[in-house]
């Protein structure tokens, strides 16, 4: 065990120090040894349920920070907020990492792992692990339903804004939970299965997507019997038992929160005529130090010392009231007890839930509205004593009667009490052994799993029906929760309680007809600011992946970005530096000089070519080249990162990094200065992945009947994408999300994805398309665009009709069959249309690798030539794919669907014959076809897991007749030309896909 040590790290507020001061115990009394790190002794002093023994067995460790107000609350506030406790807060924050990171160190040089637990709050001490070869940290959340699993700032679980949330002043600085979560190795949750089973289960699903392990261990309080005595005693105890069975109401607001003078008269007089018995304690919120001199004044007396004197006469016999510190535990222990009129904070809710006595609910601010409709509307064992909406009202002593009368003698408050008790029970048998075995076992890794088999994972229909109960909970709160932290999961988690539902929602609505343009929104920037002439300040780094899709769009991103002043620093393995800039076009060169290339060196890998006899169209060849990537580049990013942030001018550094580059969002949260920014292709395809339940709102509501699942890819990639890429730690760690897509394209799947994460405080910028505009938004191509020197195919296509010619081509990625290579060239040759077709195998790891050996199309080439002289044009090698698509001759593209192809293709308005082969191009397929209605599926979708089976001529031919020459055809071609125009609109000065960039450079400048 001593290979071992648990470092606990509190925020400094009474709740996070408690619930992790009985974690430090529990670990302790297990023989871990454990290290308790917080700036003072509040913790010990106030602890209960735990003898000296097992407080000895901690290692308390006292966290120096700056010196700080320490000002009584105002219970005369505007809001009930502990703002008053704001110098501390921002003391902690800024001081709290300076001892921290030598207590780890030492540590870390004296055990072989150093395991660290941590407050949500505390995203510097999951940075401080992240620094040492032998720690890993794990966030302590309490639930797993709460609404503010997210980052930003003050939004419910749907995306509304909170409109209590205190000023921005009143909110710790360095809050930002993503950091958190995000390079830990799990999450503990201070819940159990028998309040959240279903909560639970999903949240771990998706947590062990990313690799990550959930744990709940809650209560975390001990269980105490009703019979459990101290050897001193608390004097209430004593006047508890002498009460009868289920008789007294427990009344207290918690550590952070004080009631109005005003407020406090209505409980009183609440309480006097219930004629129910009771405890009250009535004390205020705490200071900052609670160690301040002349503290306790207030406490006892103070302020309340004339009602005190009267009140306590007119009850004397039937209610105590304590103006000291209480004995929670063993009040809610006690068999006299029967309820507890509380501020539902978690730790009360938990201690109440799990000694079985129901709850009245009076919640102040933070979690506390969402854990008291939790209590009230989803365990049912509790009843609110206000809605929330008159929260900022001073409730009447006649209402707040009848809800104690209600709670303690009518047929509705026996239930609810009975209904507390069962669940209290479940709550207590939660608490076996195996619970806590497991995480030790996971933290001294001596065991491969946690004893428990993960929950499978439940459909859309199967988390709309089980989260039912909280549908019309989550209606009445969210718009009005107050908000001042900010705890976050992948955002998969939290479409579960917002997302799923409001897809549900969606549904019912009217539906828009899937195949309607929409409209080019010019509204949709609100935000958007003038941007300043200089610009040195912010230094940006693009980091893409290492294939030609990834690396062309993020290059046409660093460069849209540097022709707006932006310093930008492109970041690739020196190979595919070399790539990026000799394949870019449509940029001139003194564009590309504005853009400085840093090789990422990584180390020697395989290179070979693609096996097109290969029993799946995914390039598997490339795993050499993508394991060395994932592997080698976060340690070059790293430096060059460290040192941009070390330069004098840069204010910031921004990192846009590809969905597969996770490291990239790693790398940007461990710089002091640093954001990073998650790059995707579209709109629908992060729904469906990223959001729980996309995939159903995609089929409903946007007429995607036949959306294929993720499923055309090899297991060797998608353990890769899974375990080694973690695309799905991208989101989560990001500041917010860039997307290559227009609101012309998928105006109301962006504003579905814009919403959702705007409740998570991530801003979405939907900037796409990223290619340079060669034509006109008439249509036309002007003078002095395009490549000089000209491809010889624009030659060719200068002497073709307008709209006469089909241009193949099937990506960098992909190699066809030879037996399918045959069947389409026979489609071509006997359709007797014209064509461009690029016939390349797809590249290797290192397009500059020997090749030596004869094309393995040299023999069909030459007959193929002869039979097409007239009608076709073959290209064997990189073909000017922007220009071929804007020149007028082109009418349709025959691809393979990757996103970058589509979005040129749509942006010049030509429709797509849709021949999708791997990952992402099913959906894009999908979304040509069905959605935009802007191209024909070559083959249908059950054939697009049939790799092998070899498309033949006849069809091929009839559907590139279908496009070419029928009225069908017809049609779609102009459709195809309506959403082009529609997307270069988007990318005018008043579009909406110009406000986005704008608006992203604002906001990164800012």
């Amino acid at each position: 065990m001593e290979s071992v040590a648990v470092v606990a790290v509190p925020f400094p507020a009474q709740g996070h120090l408690n619930q992790l001061l009985h974690l430090s115990l529990r670990l302790a009394s297990r023989g871990l040894p454990v290290h308790y790190a917080a700036p003072a002794a509040q913790a010990r002093a106030r602890v209960h349920g735990w003898g000296e023994a097992a407080l000895g067995s901690v290692v308390f460790h006292e966290l120096a920070i700056p010196e700080h107000a320490s000002p009584p609350p105002d219970p005369a506030a505007a809001s009930p907020f502990p703002t008053h406790l704001m110098p501390l807060f921002e003391a902690y924050t800024a001081g709290a990492r300076a001892p921290l990171a030598p207590l780890l160190a030492a540590l870390s040089a004296s055990h072989r792992r150093v395991v660290v637990v941590h407050d949500p709050l505390n995203a510097y001490a999951a940075e401080e692990a992240a620094r040492l070869p032998n720690a890993e940290a794990y966030g302590l959340h309490c639930l797993a339903a709460s609404p503010r699993r997210a980052p930003g700032s003050g939004s419910s679980a749907s995306g509304a804004a909170w409109r209590s949330s205190p000023p921005r002043r009143a909110r710790p600085r360095s809050s930002p939970s993503s950091k958190g979560i995000s390079p830990g190795a799990g999450i503990l949750v201070n819940s159990c299965r028998a309040l959240e089973g279903e909560f639970i289960d999903v949240v771990a699903d998706h947590l062990a997507a990313d690799g990550k392990k959930l744990f709940a261990i809650g209560p975390l309080n001990p269980l105490l019997h009703h019979t459990t005595s101290k050897p001193t005693r608390h004097e209430c105890l004593d006047w508890l038992d002498k009460q009868p069975p289920a008789s007294v109401l427990y009344v207290s607001f918690g550590t952070t929160s004080t009631l109005p003078g005003e407020q406090i008269g209505e409980l009183a007089a609440a309480l006097r005529d219930s004629k129910q018995r009771f405890i009250w304690v009535l004390r205020d919120a705490d200071r900052g130090n609670e160690f301040a001199e002349g503290h306790g004044k207030s406490r006892h007396g103070g302020r309340h010392a004339e009602l005190l004197a009267e009140f306590t006469e007119q009850i004397e016999g039937r209610g105590m009231v304590i103006t000291g510190w209480a004995p929670q535990l063993e009040i809610l222990a006690h068999g006299a007890t029967a309820a507890f009129m509380s501020h539902c904070g978690w730790n009360s809710t938990m201690e109440s839930m799990s000694h079985g006595k129901p709850m009245l609910a009076w919640p102040m601010h933070g979690d506390q509205p969402w854990d008291a409709e939790l209590v009230c509307n989803y365990f049912k064992a509790g009843i609110l004593v206000r809605p929330w909406e008159k929260h900022n009202e001073v409730i009447p002593a006649e209402a707040i009667r009848e809800v104690i009368v209600n709670a303690m003698v009518s047929d509705e408050g026996v239930a609810v009490q009975q209904r507390a008790k069962v669940l209290g029970e479940a709550v207590s048998a939660s608490l076996a052994d195996a619970v806590v075995a497991g995480l030790l076992a996971d933290v001294k890794q001596e065991c491969a799993s946690r004893g428990s088999a993960m929950a499978e994972r439940r459909g859309l229909t199967h988390h709309a029906r089980a989260r039912a109960s909280l549908t019309a909970a989550v209606a009445r709160c969210e718009p009005q929760f107050p908000a001042c932290v900010n705890i976050t999961t992948p955002p998969s988690m939290c479409a579960v309680l917002s997302g799923v539902l409001k897809c549900v929602s969606v549904t019912e609505k009217k539906k828009r007809s899937p195949g309607a343009v929409h409209a080019v929104a010019t509204e949709a920037a609100p935000h958007t600011i003038p941007i300043p002439r200089s610009m040195e300040s912010v230094t940006v780094v693009v980091v893409p992946f290492p294939a030609q899709g990834h690396l062309n769009q993020l290059l046409h991103l660093s460069l849209q970005l540097a022709s707006r002043g932006l310093p930008v620093h492109f970041a690739a393995p020196p190979e595919h530096v070399r790539q990026a800039r000799a394949r870019v076009h449509g940029w001139a060169d003194d564009v590309l000089r504005r853009v400085e290339f840093h090789e990422l060196a990584i180390s020697d890998y395989a290179s070979p070519p693609p096996d097109p006899a290969a029993a799946s169209p995914y390039p598997s060849h490339l795993m050499p080249l993508f394991d060395a990537f994932v592997a080698d580049a976060p340690a070059a990013l790293a430096a060059l990162l460290r040192e941009l942030s070390a330069a004098s001018s840069p204010r910031r550094v921004v990192v846009v990094y590809d969905v597969l580059t996770a490291f990239g969002a790693e790398e940007a949260s461990r710089l002091p200065n640093g954001e990073g920014y998650a790059f995707h292709c579209t709109a629908a395809s992060l729904i469906a992945r990223d959001l729980d339940g996309g995939l159903q709102l995609l089929r409903d509501a946007h007429g995607l009947d036949d959306l294929p699942p993720l499923a055309y890819s090899t297991e060797e990639h998608l353990e890769f994408v899974a375990k080694r890429a973690r695309t799905h730690q991208t989101i989560p760690s990001s500041a917010g999300i860039l997307m290559n897509t227009s609101r012309a394209l998928e105006g109301e799947l962006i504003d579905f994805v814009a919403t959702t994460f705007a409740g998570y405080g991530k801003k979405v910028f939907s900037i796409g398309p990223l290619n340079p505009m060669l034509l006109e938004l008439d249509g036309s191509l002007p003078d002095g665009k395009g490549v000089t020197p000209r491809h010889e195919c624009l030659e060719w296509l200068d002497k073709q009709p307008a709209a006469s010619v089909l241009y193949v081509s099937f990506g960098s990625l992909s190699s066809l069959r030879g037996e399918q290579i045959e069947e389409l060239a026979a489609a071509l040759r006997d359709s007797k249309q014209r064509f461009i077709w690029v016939l390349r195998d797809a590249d290797r790891g290192n397009v500059f690798a020997d090749d030596s050996g004869e094309s393995r199309h040299a023999k069909f080439m030459s007959e193929f030539k002869k039979q097409t002289e007239s009608t076709g044009l073959l290209i064997t090698e990189w073909a000017p794919q922007l220009e071929i698509l804007a020149h007028p001759a082109t009418a349709a593209f025959l691809s393979h669907c990757g996103w970058n192809s589509t979005m040129e293709s749509m942006s010049y308005g030509k429709p797509i014959l849709a021949w999708p082969m791997h990952s992402d191009q099913p959906w894009d397929a999908e979304l040509i076809c069905k959605h935009f209605k802007a191209g024909f599926l070559v083959r249908p979708c059950q054939k697009h897991g049939e790799p092998a089976e070899v498309t033949p001529a006849a069809t091929i031919q009839r559907m590139i007749e279908k496009m070419m020459v029928s009225e069908e055809g017809r049609a779609v071609q102009q459709r195809a030309m309506e959403l082009g125009k529609a997307i270069r609109a988007s990318m005018a000065a008043d579009g909406s896909s110009h406000k986005d960039l704008m608006d992203f450079i604002a906001h990164i400048i800012r």
